[in-house]
């Protein structure tokens, strides 16, 4: 969890790898149900945190919508699954719940594409998953989802484990992550690490971490937006889906950089004073 001191520096860090001019692809971005964006709920327009291409945007398949079958809200992931953990910040976290067929998802986009090397990193608390329901996260180039390649991590309602799923709009790979089942939250950290290729970790909470690489079968590295969603997991309190405290890191020499840099510019001025 990123304290005032830690928010501060990773502003700063952004502020300092654009005016460098070194950044890399989407560059340094963060954010977390926390911050003061999200007093007053979740909603469209909403854009806490920093260094991201634009606001979230917050829909559902409801036409017209209907708050009862699929939605979003800001609360306390505490609650879900056996009510054994939670993912929150300050006491928040970012909810999606969805019942009755429908489902909720939440788009953000990146300032820039992912670039090989960067790593997309969040916390992911989900609830019961009813049979056939589905929830997780997508990395994709939004507005051309139907003809290039894309990253999910998800639980099916009704599996084991946890899934990654890689291809196009209507021909998805599933791998089985070997990871079970928790509704005590996990951590997911995914790095673009060639064109064609990505690892993934996965953290539960408490856990040890499990790390898998896969492919693409065509280049990958127009990743532009990150879209959690909820599928029909179900309509009870327990079935709701939570997400926090996302960063887009870039590759480490560069954040490693920067920061070097960050540190020397403030010891410098320290000496000054």
């Amino acid at each position: 969890m990123l304290g005032t001191r830690g928010r501060w520096i990773l502003a700063m860090a952004a502020m300092w790898l654009g005016s460098a001019g070194i950044a890399a692809a989407a560059g340094l971005a963060w954010d977390n149900a926390g911050e003061g964006a999200y007093g007053d709920g979740w909603q469209t327009g909403d854009a806490g945190g920093s260094g991201w291409g634009g606001a979230w945007n917050l829909n559902t398949s409801v036409v017209p919508p209907d708050g009862n079958v699929a939605g979003h809200f800001v609360g306390t992931s505490q609650n879900n699954g056996n009510g054994d953990g939670n993912v929150d910040v300050s006491g928040a976290s970012w909810g999606l719940y969805a019942n009755s067929g429908y489902m909720s998802y939440a788009t953000r986009p990146f300032a820039g594409t992912l670039g090989i090397g960067q790593s997309v990193i969040l916390d992911m608390d989900n609830g019961y998953v009813e049979a056939g329901g589905q929830f997780g996260f997508t990395l994709t180039a939004y507005g051309d989802i139907g003809s290039t390649e894309r990253f999910s991590f998800y639980f099916l309602g009704g599996s084991n484990n946890y899934f990654t799923g890689t291809g196009q709009m209507y021909w998805i790979t599933q791998t089985d992550t070997g990871v079970p089942f928790t509704s005590a939250g996990l951590q997911v950290a995914f790095t673009l690490t060639g064109a064609q290729a990505y690892s993934v970790a996965i953290t539960p909470a408490g856990g040890s971490t499990t790390t898998l690489n896969g492919s693409f079968l065509i280049d990958a590295t127009n990743f532009d937006h990150i879209e959690l969603y909820n599928f029909n997991a179900g309509g009870a309190s327990a079935n709701d889906g939570f997400f926090n405290s996302i960063q887009v890191v870039p590759e480490p020499g560069t954040t490693a950089l920067a920061l070097a840099g960050l540190a020397g510019l403030l010891a410098f001025r320290r000496r000054r004073a």
